[in-house]
């Protein structure tokens, strides 16, 4: 019997990479030419590439750890659908924002919000269906982040509604600054920062091929409600422009984030230092991520108002976003794409050794570029685009490694048909 066509929806966000790409590239070199810029650019990476890959990625782990059957249908069909959804409600809140559109930013908000809550819903129903292992802390920090991706998708509709509505009071239209501060801290550390913690828990262990630390489950699931408790507190000051208030939460965030699951994964890597593209990506990231941190805490209770923190937050979120959160995916997905793929392991190792080629090189470019872009007082532009050069060429080294394999495993399934089968 043949077997069933496997859905490659992680093609969706390299289609978002490249277009992420695309846009920085103009936004850099050609200011004014892009509608909403800042925006496109920040919303292109963080729903488009990293939404995209949270969405799968969730569900490739929660399907191991859950043990899910091959027909299970919240991480089957159900996912794609949601998937799909999901991609062409951006495709309309993106069109609407650039066109000043109130009632398409409105709608597709909303619909994003109504996915993600599906989404978290789906993977409650699936945890308390089955018998999880240990690790499914995991399935928690997925669906604590989707809860907040809900509440940051409601205080998106608030800010649409402060810039394209005129029938509005001033106090609503001043409070801009303060409700986008609080979108951008929910979505950021609610959303994508628990979806990565939970993450990291299994997967960094496995990429270092070593022991996952004892007692690190343990750790994560007490650090949860910490983590929890602190992003609120984060989130309500925020809304308030308690600016004090919300630096002090965040550098709580901060160390609950290093105690329940940075600790664990300092651990592991001091007992097996990373050996490919794959670690030292994702360890450069982990590391510019709590820097990143770090510093927007201080920044925060350095700025008096809202206002005066948008002045800097630009560098900041970019550091955190692109140095931080960006190579830790693009470490990820050197690892999980030959997995992926398949084809048995002659084919897997193609696959691995095509994206380890210069990758050295991009490594140390490209951090070494961070490093200027963050500090420089002068021309960041410059830096910025030599970052940009070398996440460009990642992706083509995705591309390239994953023709590469693809070839091998049908080389595989020539030789070996009765093989086939097992190998894919």
């Amino acid at each position: 019997m043949k077997k069933p066509r496997r859905n490659r929806i992680d093609r969706l966000t390299t289609a978002w990479m490249v277009l992420a790409a695309v846009v920085a590239l103009i936004a850099i070199i050609g200011r004014g030419v892009i509608p909403q810029a800042w925006w496109v650019s920040i919303h292109v990476i963080t729903l488009g590439v990293l939404s995209n890959a949270i969405l799968q990625w969730s569900w490739y782990f929660s399907r191991s750890l859950l043990r899910l059957p091959a027909d299970d249908r919240h991480s089957g069909r159900d996912q794609l659908i949601r998937q799909l959804l999901f991609n062409g409600v951006l495709v309309l809140l993106v069109a609407s924002m650039m066109t000043a559109n109130l009632v398409g930013t409105l709608v597709g908000a909303s619909g994003i919000g109504l996915i993600l809550a599906w989404h978290g819903l789906a993977l409650v129903i699936a945890s308390r269906a089955r018998l999880a292992s240990r690790f499914a802390v995991v399935i928690r920090y997925y669906v604590a982040a989707a809860a907040f991706f809900v509440v940051g998708c409601i205080y998106a509709g608030l800010v649409a509604t402060t810039m394209y509505s005129a029938a509005i009071p001033d106090w609503f239209v001043n409070a801009r600054s303060a409700l986008t501060l609080s979108h951008s801290l929910v979505n950021g550390l609610g959303w994508i920062g628990l979806s990565i913690a939970g993450t990291l828990v299994t997967l960094w262990p496995t990429v270092l091929h070593t022991r996952i630390t004892p007692g690190a489950a343990r750790q994560a699931t007490t650090a949860l409600p910490l983590l929890i408790v602190a992003l609120l507190a984060t989130v309500i000051a925020a809304t308030f422009s308690l600016m004090t208030v919300a630096g002090i939460s965040v550098g709580a965030f901060v160390v609950c984030l290093m105690w329940g699951i940075g600790i664990p994964l300092f651990h592991e890597v001091s007992t097996r230092r990373p050996h490919d593209y794959a670690g030292w990506a994702m360890i450069a990231g982990i590391c510019w991520a709590f820097v990143g941190l770090a510093v927007l805490a201080v920044q925060l209770i350095a700025s008096p108002d809202p206002d005066a923190f948008r002045l800097v937050a630009s560098r900041i979120i970019a550091v955190i976003g692109v140095a931080g959160i960006l190579q830790i995916l693009v470490g990820a997905l050197t690892y999980l794409m030959p997995v992926v793929i398949g084809g048995g392991p002659q084919a897997v190792r193609v696959g691995i050794a095509q994206l380890n080629k210069g990758s050295q090189f991009r490594l140390v470019i490209k951090n070494a570029a961070l490093v200027f872009a963050a500090v420089s007082p002068i021309q960041p532009e410059i830096f910025w685009l030599i970052v940009l050069a070398s996440n460009i060429a990642d992706i083509i080294a995705f591309s390239v490694a994953g023709v590469f394999q693809a070839r091998q495993k049908r080389a595989v399934q020539l030789s070996f048909p009765s093989t086939a089968g097992e190998n894919a």
